[in-house]
């Protein structure tokens, strides 16, 4: 995994405690993951859907046999 740079980020006032350590490209990290999801998502969709339209013809198939 890359280097990450690193920034910091006030959580609570400084005097109550120090301050901590979060990565600067964490919000384009997530975007980009949630962008591979989505694109897993739909990518998943079809082929369930395609594998229903396959199921489909096979009984469909089946059932002619057998009249």
């Amino acid at each position: 995994m890359e280097n990450m740079h690193l920034r910091r980020v006030r959580t609570m006032p400084r005097h109550s405690q120090s301050l901590t350590m979060a990565p600067y490209s964490s919000v384009s990290l997530v975007e980009q993951l949630e962008d591979r999801i989505l694109c897993h998502e739909k990518t998943t969709a079809a082929l369930v859907e395609h594998a229903f339209r396959i199921k489909d013809d096979i009984v469909n198939s089946l059932q002619k046999m057998q009249n």
